[in-house]
């Protein structure tokens, strides 16, 4: 017995009204029966290259069976009727065929004769007619008068347009409800499934324009927070629970020093809340929301933030902010090295030296641990005084005051802490 093969399907589903009318009299349809007498091969092929062409150009989805699809001089491979052998038996005629024909709002197969017999009239017959297959209407409603929409999935259930389309916008508030990307079937009880990833899903998009929003949306999200770690639920559940306002969100935020997390809303509104404490405390970053975790966020999502929110845009970009965020940025002195200035001022100094200086008022004290200055700016004994050499011209040079902006007797201008340049050139 001759099985089915598996399918080619040229320009799958476009909508009934963008496509021309499928053109051809029910007198031209040619019965493409597969047999096995070589000297009907070539003849069947020329035969299934014809309805393959007037399938692409109207847009109808066609399956072939395989070794037809291909159009190609004859050769003596035909002189054997071992050589050619795969063929689609139709559902409704029960013959041996070598293409049969979908219809695009249910999807049910047929070979192009069946299709020109079933449906109405004598003139030039379309793909956009009711399919006599759905003969028990729609699914929801049991309706019969209005073409069906099959739900893009394995359970070939089918709809009517009114009836899906209701469907899916109840489905979409459950989706925002959940933050899951999956559209179940219009049947109660029916486990099939339709999720984001899924190539169906820009059919569903089409159908919907709620689906089509809540896409757009989807994927607004993951772009914004790409660059970020992320908690999230696998595909068909439903999102994680944001720990603060206890709701389902498509992808939690995690704060990279400590790996706590929350949504990207509630990361806004606590970042907001954290300004005057911010600038009670003259820091240029906030703290990790959890108790009692003292954690910094990230630095990275915290510009991020800056960005979601007028007011803690407005403080990030305030001068005294930004310049506290330079000196603790330094690479070459960690946090470690790090100590706020005593006074009511924004700077800090660095450990190292005998003498702590801050970097926004000059103020200078001793601190009570100097620790360990960093290797590549370590002072020098040179005949008994603390020096650095100059990076250019290696003078040495004693600094007894002063901020940290440097200008040797060579005219090189660079910064004391790190010895590297003031000023360069574009």
């Amino acid at each position: 017995s001759v099985q089915a093969v598996s399918a080619q399907v040229n320009h799958p589903g476009w909508s009934m009204s963008e496509y021309q009318t499928w053109a051809f009299r029910k007198r031209d349809v040619r019965t493409l029966c597969w047999e096995a007498d070589a000297s009907k091969a070539w003849e069947l092929k020329t035969d299934a290259a014809w309805l393959l062409n007037r399938a692409q150009r109207c847009g109808v989805s066609a399956i072939i069976a395989d070794g037809w699809g291909q159009f190609s001089e004859p050769s003596k491979s035909w002189q054997n009727p071992e050589a050619q052998r795969d063929a689609i038996t139709c559902r409704t005629c029960g013959k041996d065929v070598v293409a049969v024909l979908l219809h695009e709002s249910c999807g049910h197969p047929a070979c192009a004769r069946c299709w020109a017999d079933s449906l109405p009239g004598d003139g030039w017959p379309t793909l956009d007619t009711e399919c006599r297959a759905c003969c028990r209407g729609c699914s929801l409603c049991r309706a019969n008068d209005s073409p069906l929409a099959a739900f893009p999935g394995d359970c070939g259930h089918a709809a009517c347009q009114p009836c899906l389309r209701r469907h899916l916008a109840a489905e979409v508030a459950v989706c925002r409800a959940e933050a899951r990307d999956v559209i179940h079937c219009a049947v109660p009880g029916c486990p099939c499934f339709v999720d984001s990833r899924m190539h169906s899903w820009p059919r569903l998009c089409r159908l919907s324009p709620e689906v089509q929003l809540l896409t757009e949306e989807v994927l607004a999200m993951r772009r914004r927070l790409w660059e970020f770690p992320k908690q999230e639920s696998p595909v068909g559940q439903a999102g994680p629970v944001c720990v603060i306002c206890r709701e389902h969100r498509w992808a939690l935020v995690v704060n990279s020093p400590c790996g706590h997390g929350a949504c990207e809303a509630c990361w806004t509104a606590w970042a907001e809340a954290q300004v005057p404490n911010c600038q009670a405390r003259k820091r240029d970053v906030g703290r990790c929301f959890a108790h009692p975790c003292g954690e910094r966020v990230d630095d990275h999502f915290w510009s991020f933030l800056a960005t979601r929110s007028a007011s803690m845009g407005e403080f990030f970009r305030s001068p005294m902010a930004a310049r506290r965020r330079r000196l603790r940025q330094n690479e070459l002195f960690p946090a470690a090295l790090q100590v706020d200035c005593p006074l009511d001022c924004w700077g800090l100094g660095y450990l190292g030296f005998d003498t702590v200086m801050c970097f926004v008022c000059e103020h200078q004290w001793s601190p009570e641990e100097a620790g360990n200055a960093p290797a590549e700016v370590s002072e020098e004994d040179f005949m008994g005084l603390k020096v650095k050499r100059c990076p250019r011209c290696q003078e040495a040079i004693q600094k007894n005051g002063g901020c940290d902006h440097m200008t040797c007797r060579c005219g090189y201008q660079f910064w004391w802490t790190n010895l590297r340049p003031c000023y360069t050139r574009a």
